[in-house]
């Protein structure tokens, strides 16, 4: 009895995680994961200069940047960020060298641990007024 038990709940956690796991999608320079209620940028192509990430995609709500979305994007110079956005994840721009400037919308209540480590470049970082 308790093997079948163990072996049901295994097979209901792995449907959850089938349901609630999200997908690797593309939108223009940009990768994207889609849950329930929210889009998750985590990525953008190798090559990106500057980004303008939507607010929406397929009518969800993007907000937040994933834990090493951008990590070695050494080619990215500027990002635009939507005022949608929540959080940005740990590590999220890891390694951007040359990202010069960022505007962080006033809706962000979360940036991740080291967020902007090896940013060599990045010399102005905008955070609005509470």
């Amino acid at each position: 009895m308790k093997k079948k038990l163990g072996i049901l709940l295994l097979v209901l956690g792995a449907l959850l995680i089938v349901t609630y796991a999200a997908s690797a999608e593309t939108y223009e320079q940009l990768t994207y994961r889609t849950y329930a209620d929210h889009i998750e940028i985590t990525g953008c192509a190798e090559n990106a200069v500057m980004l303008n990430i939507p607010a929406e995609i397929d009518g969800l709500l993007v907000t937040g940047i994933g834990q090493f979305a951008f990590d070695g994007c050494s080619s990215l110079t500027s990002i635009n960020l939507p005022e949608s956005i929540t959080s940005i994840g740990n590590f999220a721009f890891r390694k951007c060298e040359n990202l010069i400037s960022i505007n962080i919308p006033p809706g962000v209540t979360s940036i991740g641990r080291e967020a902007f480590m090896y940013c060599s470049g990045l010399t102005n970082i905008n955070i609005p007024d509470m």
